[in-house]
């Protein structure tokens, strides 16, 4: 853990985001926690990312959200990876925010183009044919 580039993230401390100014230290080396020296605030070293209170790994994070940006249906994630609806969303919100805070102009796709409804599915794609039917 380094804490050169660690600042503070309490909105009343007088050295917020103030990066190299020392007052950043070690609180917990297995929970990857600091401590502000001025105002005693500990924080997570993920604060502020899309990482942040992330409770499955990092890889299965960053495969969903590469196949939700190249258009994956949100129900066929869900079904192979076992993961929750609201899960998935709310890691595409992550995602989305963290591209807007670094990607300025960027803009978050609206849910349905993630997950187009089924009313939205052309008719004939609905229905199976008659020969798959008889058998």
């Amino acid at each position: 853990m380094d804490t050169r580039g660690q600042y503070c993230q309490n909105e009343r401390c007088p050295a917020r985001g103030k990066v190299g100014e020392g007052n950043i230290t070690i609180h917990s080396r297995k929970q990857r926690r600091y401590r502000c020296q001025r105002c005693g605030k500990t924080f997570a070293e993920t604060v502020d990312t899309a990482r942040y209170r992330l409770h499955k790994p990092l890889e299965l994070f960053l495969l969903v959200v590469t196949l939700l940006s190249h258009v994956c249906p949100l129900p066929a994630i869900v079904a192979a990876f076992g993961l929750d609806e609201r899960t998935v969303a709310d890691w595409l919100e992550k995602a989305g925010v963290h591209c807007e805070e670094e990607l300025p102009g960027y803009r978050v796709p609206p849910p349905e183009w993630v997950a187009p409804k089924r009313q939205d599915i052309p008719p004939r794609q609905q229905q199976l044919p008659a020969e798959r039917l008889a058998a």
